[in-house]
């Protein structure tokens, strides 16, 4: 068995030899180190940064965390670190991405950029894909051109520029995604926005560390808030308690491992901290309905999956 075989491919945030800030962004058709990566491996991935594809043209489906969205641009996909996506190409994407690290959202002075402000990232309640108008779509490539621009020209204060931009891309999406949703979300009050960043911020938190702390505690302690709180606040805005998301996101990595490597359900196990791999197995039986081994045979099928 491979390296390749036992491992999810995973993208670090690298461009070794440029002195450059924890940002970029490119054209598909660009040869960048970054997109020359992306573009030679079409086998489901995964970043430790998030990503952000704008896309105007092509055809197909693009795959996240098992669930096929068909490609009708202009569309953006928001892809938070830790999530498995690839393409199915007919036609290959024209699309601009952004490769955003922490680090850099992190460093915006008036913390304006925090990924948990936004419904497309670390979301257990909205998609991460947002559909366009062609005026929606001309506004925000209007965004993405000064980035690109600043990039270019690597002026003083390039990166406070770049996140400025970033802010209005973000707030302006934000904008036509709550535009798109009013049905579905018609409370939009100071409380369901606070209770859907609470939201964010638990669902990233448990992302980040879900393998080492299972406890609604830790996370609660870690946001600052109460147990009684969050309870009550996932369970409102998503309909399920903190616990079974914490369960999900467990055995939604495990559903990962399955699919996308040749590990032994036991190592899967082992990884993922259940010392047992007897109860591993029961585990992942009662969260996804099947066993691991069923899961691993039905997803490769479905979605024409292999690990070579």
């Amino acid at each position: 068995m491979t390296e390749k075989q036992r491992r999810l491919l995973t993208h670090d945030f690298r461009m070794p030899g440029e002195e450059t800030i924890p940002f970029e962004i490119f054209s598909f058709h660009e040869m960048t180190v970054a997109s020359r990566i992306l573009m030679q491996n079409t086998q489901p991935h995964r970043h430790t940064f998030y990503e952000v594809i704008f896309c105007t043209g092509g055809k197909g489906t693009h795959f996240i965390d098992f669930v096929p969205y068909p490609h009708k641009p202009p569309v953006i996909y928001f892809i938070s670190p830790g999530q498995v996506h690839y393409w199915d190409h007919e036609a290959p994407p024209i699309a601009n991405v952004l490769l955003i690290t922490e680090e850099f959202l992190l460093a915006s002075a008036l913390n304006q950029l925090m990924p948990h402000e936004f419904s497309f990232f670390h979301s257990v309640i909205d998609k991460p894909v947002l559909h366009l108008s062609e005026k929606q779509s001309e506004e925000l490539a209007l965004l993405i051109k000064a980035m690109k621009h600043e990039t270019v020209t690597r002026g003083f204060g390039m990166a406070s520029v770049i996140r400025a931009y970033l802010q209005i891309f973000f707030v302006q999406a934000q904008r036509m995604h709550d535009a798109a949703n009013v049905d579905s979300h018609p409370a939009d009050s100071a409380g369901h926005s606070d209770g859907a960043s609470l939201v964010r911020r638990f669902k990233q938190l448990v992302s980040k560390d879900f393998t080492a702390n299972r406890t609604v505690n830790y996370y609660a302690d870690n946001l600052g808030v109460s147990v009684a709180h969050l309870s009550d606040v996932v369970k409102r805005m998503t309909g399920i308690s903190p616990g079974n998301t914490i369960r999900q996101e467990v055995a939604l990595e495990a559903k990962r491992l399955l699919a996308h490597t040749d590990l032994g359900v036991a190592e899967i196990g082992y990884r993922l901290a259940f010392e047992d791999p007897s109860y591993f197995g029961r585990f992942f039986k009662r969260e996804a309905r099947v066993s691991p081994l069923d899961f691993r045979s039905s997803i490769r099928k479905k979605y024409h999956l292999n690990s070579e």
